[in-house]
């Protein structure tokens, strides 16, 4: 909910009409209250609720105030709670609220009347606060609260209104100072916990389940989902636990349960898991809420929009807005108005309409920047300032007593003086070194820059020489190649045609290899300036199956591919192929004779997973961190003595890694090693 900007404090002026009131009600009024009044007026003080919202009681209120006595503090007190509380809640009236709270604390204007009546003074410190609170007046009414609790530290025990922690948590939260305000959540529900003082039992309950709500919230804020699942299943198992005390409405256990029903569907939905925060989120808005306050289903109909926008059913994704928007009517807020059409555009992106989607983006943006228009007025508020000014003023008025403030002014101004100047000679120290040290550090990164740009015009010059030695020894071993394949055909003698085919096998080998070094070198050229395209995955491991097959036949080996529709990513389609090519073709080389080679993919939410499964005697331990290596001496022969080079993997890595993904292997249950490689989409 969007917060309404801070006011000014109330004036001097309104304050006197205030105190004026009161001095002439008490010039008017008897000092005592009468027995029979006191009777009458207690009876009428005592109401419960529904008639406490009526408007007859409002006017019985009111006609009682000459009744009582200008000394009787207790119930004149109570009378000015009674008239805050109407206009705070019932009229919705913050300003006449705030006079009445400072009518209650006017009563309190003498020493001896706060003495004999401490707790009512720190309830009308509390008053004023909740008032100051409600109308978002944090700064003042963050004084008033931390006034309160430095009273009650020297004057009260620290059961005397123990929920005093949440209310500074409030203010906190408000202030987007999450970590801070569930520590004082956390505080007020273990003080409540602790106190085994008699209270009203629908005031604890009320309580300690707020602020175990209040403290999985902020840490919901925070992104901090487990911490915050821990406080809502907690106030859950609070709730449940609660409803043995029958002197406890049946109505206060379902308000409780509908809202923590809609942060835990929230968490969920955070989640990804859907079915639990569809679970929890209809739970929420299916809860019978206390006198029909509908306005508490807005949430958890935006967050059930969202979810059926995810699970693309979009005409019951519509009734969730409607009912929404139709509440939100009823009640406006810029804060969840803001999330509605945040929903709403992501409802209508992924319809693919995008002047729409558009169209509610817009508005979104609007209500953002006034929320954080407002929030950075906020953002000025220092709690712990504020604090420490209150503290401050108690030590002056008591230094004023003694007559010695001007001395220890003088005391404190020369000290600070003091210590400006030596913080002032020592920043100067270190800015001097600072400098220094910047120049010294400006001269070795630029020494660092020339080698490193030396020592890559050395590796790009390697790179090149290496491709054009490799290229030159390919023409002639491509044409021994081909020779040897001849005079396989015409030499019909066993004998010669063993050593021609030893010579065909060993170029063969050799082109292998200078192929795989030619390869590598392009990737380490490349993989910063990769061109991409949207390929489907699943088409280009077909392929190169089909053209693998032959492979596999002659060790009577199976490809199977299990994922059969259509995946898009955005890669190097040549690159992928060639990453495929080199891990299946290991595969087959150790594989295991008339073995099945699995093929399958896994659609993630952000990725694609391809595993390939081999069968054979898997990868051994003393090979498996230098499986990767260029130049790695950990290569070992196929199941049936086939030649492997060891740049396969390697060029593999840097191709995936150049799209931003990984390359891993595990062992395989049934024997062998299962291959994976995790590119996003």
């Amino acid at each position: 909910m969007m917060h309404k900007m801070i006011q000014k404090p109330l004036n001097n002026l309104a304050l006197k009409v205030i105190y004026s009131m009161v001095f002439l009600c008490t010039i008017g009024c008897s000092k005592n209250t009468s027995d029979d009044d006191g009777k009458r007026i207690d009876q009428l003080f005592n109401v419960q609720e529904p008639e406490a919202r009526q408007k007859t009681y409002f006017k019985k209120i009111d006609s009682i105030r000459t009744d009582i006595g200008a000394n009787d503090i207790p119930r004149l007190k109570r009378f000015y709670a009674i008239k805050t509380w109407q206009y705070q809640y019932h009229f919705i009236n913050y300003n006449s609220a705030l006079t009445y709270a400072d009518s209650a604390l006017a009563l309190f204007n003498d020493k001896k009347i706060i003495n004999s009546h401490k707790n009512l003074y720190f309830d009308a410190l509390l008053l004023k606060g909740d008032v100051l609170f409600a109308a978002s007046k944090f700064n003042q009414a963050t004084l008033s609260y931390l006034e309160a609790r430095s009273f009650r530290e020297k004057n009260l025990d620290s059961c005397e209104n123990n929920y005093l922690a949440g209310r500074i948590g409030n203010v906190y939260f408000i202030l987007g100072k999450f970590f801070k305000a569930a520590s004082f959540y956390k505080e007020s529900y273990n003080l409540e916990n602790n106190c085994k003082n008699e209270r009203d039992p629908t005031l604890k309950f009320y309580n300690m389940q707020a602020q175990l709500n209040n403290a999985g919230f902020c840490y919901e804020r925070l992104n901090l989902l487990d911490s915050a699942t821990y406080f809502y299943l907690k106030d859950l198992a609070f709730i449940e636990e609660s409803k043995k005390n029958k002197k406890i409405s049946a109505h206060v256990f379902t308000d409780a349960a509908a809202v923590v029903y809609d942060n835990l569907g929230s968490i969920y939905l955070k989640k990804g898991n859907l079915t639990k925060a569809e679970e929890f989120l209809t739970k929420s808005i299916n809860t019978p809420y206390y006198e029909t306050n509908n306005s508490v289903k807005i949430p958890p109909l935006i967050k059930l929009a969202t979810l059926y926008t995810l699970k693309k059913d979009y005409s019951i994704a519509q009734k969730m807005f409607d009912k929404s928007a139709q509440l939100l009517k009823v009640k406006p807020s810029a804060e969840l108005e803001s999330r509605w059409f945040k929903a709403k555009s992501q409802f209508y992106f992924q319809q693919d309409k995008y002047a729409q989607a558009h169209q509610q983006q817009q508005r979104f943006d609007v209500l953002k920047d006034s929320i954080a228009k407002e929030n950075r007025k906020l953002s000025s508020i220092n709690v712990e300032k504020d604090f420490a000014n209150l503290e401050q003023r108690y030590k002056l008025q008591e230094l004023k007593k003694r007559d010695s403030i001007k001395s220890i002014y003088l005391l404190f101004a020369s000290f600070f003086l003091i210590m400006i100047l030596v913080i002032a000679f020592l920043l100067l120290r270190i800015i001097k070194q600072s400098k220094k040290n910047l120049l010294i550090s400006q001269h070795h990164n630029q020494q660092l820059q020339e080698t490193l740009s030396k020592l890559e015009d050395a590796n790009q010059n390697y790179a090149r020489v290496m491709r054009v030695m490799a290229h030159d020894l390919k023409n002639p071993l491509s044409g021994i190649t081909g020779i040897s394949s001849n005079l396989l055909e015409e030499i019909p003698r066993q004998k010669e045609k063993e050593s021609i085919e030893i010579i065909k096998t060993s170029a063969d080998n050799a082109l292998g290899m200078i192929n795989e070094i030619l390869n590598s070198s392009h990737v380490e050229t490349e993989k910063t300036y990769l061109e991409r395209e949207k390929i489907d995955i699943q088409l280009v491991l077909k392929q190169c199956v089909s053209l693998l097959n032959f492979k596999a036949r002659e060790k009577e080996q199976n490809l199977t591919i299990t994922f059969n529709k259509p995946l898009i990513v955005h890669a190097n389609k040549e690159k992928l192929w060639q990453v495929f090519n080199n891990i299946i073709v290991n595969a087959i080389k150790f594989s295991e004779e008339k073995t099945e080679i699995k093929i399958s993919i896994e659609d993630a939410t952000h990725d694609v997973i391809i595993s390939i499964a081999g069968r054979g005697n898997g990868i051994p331990p003393e090979i498996a961190p230098k499986i990767y290596d260029i130049f790695t001496e950990g290569k070992h022969l196929g199941i049936i003595g086939e030649k492997a080079h060891g740049l396969g993997l390697s060029i593999s890595k840097q191709i995936v890694e150049a799209h931003n993904g990984k390359i891993w292997f595990e062992d395989n249950p049934e024997g062998g090693t299962i291959f994976y490689i995790k590119l996003p989409k």
